[in-house]
């Protein structure tokens, strides 16, 4: 993949206006990653290769610092669904299959205006009628994840023109554990991710997912809320935040005994270029959260988000639709009437904790998480000595792992153990693990507060000691490639003792 195309608009536009770069440069980039790419996701439907290049070498003879337009030279797509002059626009309809306009819609008018040039337009179904793009004019666009699958719609077009990029994983030799990550745990999974490009580029997502229109950039307004709100955190996201994330991302699992609903921990580690930065970012926003609690600890600030229950007095606002989001972070469930007449010391609070640490952002899912990472010597207990993550390493690397831009390692018995505890129990239904929380969403009741019954009869199971033993180490690597990813792994046979 070019890496300008991995380079935001923003960017661009930066070292575009400082002449850095030229448009004809930029637009060669873009015009090669639709080469490579769209004949396979059939994304851009009409292209017009040599009208861009021209007017991309006409921008750059007309170059003049003191009056550059805030798109000056950007490469961009229309939906086939908005008129321009002198190019092809069908709506996806056999009705317009030869329509070419001789004037521009006002929002591409002003686009152009505004110094953007177009390349092409972007599929869409039948007058954007519909939830998967596909028409008898071009035919269906591809998923860039899974080419068999749909990719949605009606803006599919523009969503894999813009997925293609989103997800770049570089391949990289240092996927290492990292020095404060302990041998003591159940599974590790490491990658490398261009997390602050894949920020800018998920705005049409959380659009998508939000409900916005076409004209919307919700994400844009949650930004701008969050640091102008006077009663908010008055953080900007973008620059105190996500401008000082780096390219790697850890995810760390274990869980403690003995075997209960909250067993499961979970740790996400977020690479920092700045660290200091991010830290007082994170004090200024929890400062303000009224759920936070600070904790100190050996030099360190951890705020731990306890969610209190009780209903805050605020005016009704209505909101068109149901919008339920998951987040398996969440601990808490509504009690139910059984739990609640147990006490207060019976309730689970929905608790998790973040802090700054070792050059990473750590968000844990037990405060205890934390604390026993930042309690052990860092370069002490490591996974890397291990005696099993080094045999699954060498297994990996004899089917070929080598750079690579994700890594997984997990001692299978420690990784199962909660599920099949609670299966034992009969608690599944109770589970805060991630497991339980996706069975509890898609089998459970639709009714709140009522826990779904279990539908494996566990009484009869044989103790996991008895299981355990033949549940070896796993591992798994994946390399990313021009179009697409390479995966393979292991499972390793445990000694019997």
């Amino acid at each position: 993949m070019n890496e300008l195309c991995n380079c935001s608009a923003v960017e661009l536009a930066r070292m575009l206006a400082a002449r850095k770069l030229s448009c004809v440069e930029v637009m060669d980039a873009h015009l090669a990653q639709i080469d490579a790419f769209n004949p396979r996701l059939n994304a851009i439907v009409t292209i017009d290769a040599t009208l861009a290049r021209q007017a991309a070498a006409r921008h750059d003879a007309n170059y003049s610092r003191d009056s550059l337009p805030p798109l000056w030279g950007l490469p961009t797509a229309h939906k086939d669904l908005v008129s321009t002059r002198g190019m092809r626009t069908t709506f996806g309809s056999t009705l317009f299959a030869d329509n070419v306009p001789d004037k521009d819609d006002l929002i591409v008018e002003r686009i152009r205006a505004a110094g953007a040039i177009a390349v092409g337009k972007t599929n869409t179904p039948e007058f954007g009628a519909g939830s998967q793009t596909f028409n008898r004019v071009f035919g269906a666009t591809r998923n860039p994840y899974d080419p068999t699958r749909t990719c949605g719609g009606s803006s599919g077009g523009a969503a894999v023109a813009l997925a293609a990029r989103m997800l770049n994983f570089p391949n990289t030799d240092t996927l290492l554990p990292q020095p404060f990550i302990s041998r003591d745990l159940g599974s590790y999974f490491s990658f490398n991710w261009k997390m602050i490009d894949a920020f800018e580029y998920a705005k049409t997502l959380v659009n998508d997912l939000l409900g916005g229109g076409e004209k919307d950039d919700l994400m844009e307004e949650i930004i701008v809320g969050l640091a102008e709100d006077k009663d908010g955190p008055q953080v900007d996201l973008r620059k105190d935040l996500v401008a000082h994330f780096g390219e790697r991302v850890s995810l760390i699992s274990d869980c403690r005994r003995p075997i209960t609903p909250e067993s499961e921990r979970l740790m996400v580690a977020i690479e920092l270029t700045n660290p200091e930065a991010v830290s007082m970012t994170i004090d200024k926003a929890f400062n303000a959260d009224p759920d936070a609690e600070k904790r100190e600890f050996e030099g360190h600030v951890i705020w731990e988000i306890i969610k209190d229950d009780t209903p805050a007095e605020v005016d009704d606002v209505e909101i068109a639709g149901d919008i339920e989001i998951f987040d398996p972070f969440d601990e808490g469930n509504t009690p139910s009437p059984a739990e609640e007449d147990e006490g207060e010391e019976q309730k689970i609070l929905p608790n998790s904790a973040i802090t700054v640490a070792n050059g990473h952002l750590i968000v844990a899912t037990h405060v205890d998480f934390i604390v026993e990472l930042l309690q052990r010597p860092l370069g002490t207990d490591l996974l890397t000595d291990a005696a099993d993550y080094q045999q699954v390493q060498d297994a990996l690397a004899k089917i070929g792992a080598g750079s690579s831009s994700f890594r997984f390692f997990a001692r299978t018995d420690e990784s199962y153990r909660p599920t099949y505890e609670l299966i034992r129990q009969g608690k599944m239904p109770e589970a805060k693990t991630v497991l339980g929380k996706l069975l509890n969403r898609f089998l459970g009741p639709d009714e709140k507060g009522i826990l779904r019954e279990q539908q494996i009869d566990g009484s009869k199971m044989p103790e996991f000691d008895a299981v355990r033993r033949y549940l070896g180490p796993a591992g798994m690597f994946v390399q990313s490639e021009e179009n697409g990813w390479y995966m393979a792994g292991c499972l390793l046979s445990k000694e019997m003792r």
